[in-house]
């Protein structure tokens, strides 16, 4: 019995695939599917980057040329049978929930998704990627990982003056931390004294835990712990414009009420008379 090999992939289709798979317009999101960390998108930011003049600019001679919408529709619908994506669907809340165990998932977490039987075609269709495209990265990446580790091991092996640079590095990083701690000690301690000598308290760099830039964090060098004051201010005017209106009612509750009193003694005169 003879083994058939794969067949090879349409060259128009990789080339497609190649571009659309790590293309900003497609907007691909993280999923799981089936336990598996995946990527998917939906079909109409695929057909935009299609649509695009970066296409047109970066389109190779092997790739299909495309100027309408159909021209673009119908490369895209060819890639699930070409074996490049898969028709999924994203799952609803409660589906989620169920297949967490009655747990909600966190915010950023990857969305949870099924496959479909029937591998329709449309603009809200979701497809997840099957194609994973260049892993010269990943390669590159895990190399430079295992050449790291292999380096820190033969430390003992490395030159003296390399070791005596490698430790003055390392004590100048373990310096700095050391300085971030000292201050953030300090500034807590003039935050502290001050808040009872000039309050409302002076925070020394106030943008140091704030989620900003590094330099950003060192400006402004010193600021006034200035209090929200607007919920208060808020419910002071709405008190005072309570106490307005129920004074309000009580003075025109007091003028009806006499106004009723000086009929009633006319008629009573009147009846007297």
């Amino acid at each position: 019995m003879n083994d058939q090999a794969p067949a090879a992939p349409n060259p128009e289709l990789l080339a497609v695939s190649k571009y659309l798979r790590n293309h900003a317009v497609v907007k691909s999101q993280a999923g799981v599917l089936d336990n598996k960390r995946v990527e998917f998108f939906k079909v109409k930011h695929a057909l935009k980057a299609l649509q695009s003049e970066e296409y047109k600019k970066k389109r190779k001679a092997i790739m299909p040329q495309i100027a309408t919408r159909d021209d673009a529709v119908k490369v895209l619908s060819q890639l699930p049978r070409a074996g490049f994506v898969l028709r999924v669907t994203k799952l609803s809340k409660e589906e989620a929930i169920k297949v967490r165990g009655g747990k909600k998932g966190k915010k950023g977490d990857p969305k949870l998704l099924r496959l479909e039987q029937v591998q329709e075609f449309g603009d809200d269709c979701y497809y997840v990627w099957l194609f994973q495209g260049s892993q010269l990265m990943a390669i590159l990446a895990s190399l430079g990982l295992v050449i790291v580790a292999f380096t820190a091991v033969l430390f003992p092996l490395w030159p003296q003056s390399l070791r005596i640079g490698v430790w003055y590095l390392s004590m100048g990083m373990l310096g700095l931390l050391g300085l971030f701690f000292v201050i953030a000690i300090i500034r807590l301690i003039l935050y502290l004294v001050t808040i009872f000598t000039h309050p409302p308290g002076l925070w020394l760099y106030p943008n140091l835990f704030a989620d900003v830039g590094v330099i950003d964090s060192f400006r402004p060098l010193y600021a006034w712990d200035k209090p929200k004051k607007k919920k208060e201010q808020k419910s002071k005017n709405t008190g005072k414009s309570g106490k307005e209106e129920g004074s309000a009612k009580s003075t025109a509750v007091k003028s009806e009420a006499n106004a009723v009193a000086r009929d009633l003694k006319t008629k009573i005169e009147d009846v007297e008379g």
